[in-house]
Formats: structure tokens, C-alpha cells, sequence
């Protein structure tokens, strides 16, 4: 079973800073039809 730690939205948000980075997606519609990526 897990154990949930509760930290607080600030703490959270600092430690995420230190691993998280950007996420760019990307969408069209023309004539090729509809795609899309996240890179």
C-alpha cells in the first residue's frame, strides 16, 4: 500500500521546479489531415 506524504502547494511546486521542463504541442489541420505532437 502506499504512503501519501501531504506536503504543502509551495513545496510541491519547488521541488517539481528542479525536474520538471517545458512542454511544447504542436497541431495542424491542412490537407495532409489532422496531427499533433507534444514534444
Amino acid at each position: 500500500m502506499l504512503k501519501i506524504n501531504d506536503i504543502g502547494p509551495q513545496h510541491y511546486r519547488d521541488a517539481m521546479a528542479h525536474f520538471a521542463g517545458h512542454v511544447h504541442v504542436v497541431t495542424t489541420d491542412g490537407p495532409g489531415g489532422k496531427r499533433g505532437a507534444t514534444v
